[in-house]
């Protein structure tokens, strides 16, 4: 689950209070960034160099909140 009004702009790992609000029905694809940095441009204590595997399980799924339907 991504809560998406969690979201913030970063810009080359520096956050952008000024940057525009996400707007999820405008999210046409979505990257990962795994860097040595935090997003506030501190050193990213989890980094480890080398290769890096991303296990994703289930799969990777979008929705939305579900249309009304009239059933007469």
């Amino acid at each position: 689950y991504l809560p998406w009004h969690e979201f913030r702009c970063v810009k080359r790992a520096l956050y952008d209070p000024r940057g525009p609000p996400l707007e999820p029905s405008k999210v046409r694809q979505l990257g990962l960034v795994y860097s040595r940095f935090e997003f506030n441009g501190q050193p990213n204590p989890r980094f480890v160099p080398g290769d890096f595997e991303l296990r994703i399980d289930g799969g990777l799924r979008g929705f939305t909140l579900p249309r009304p339907q009239l059933v007469m």
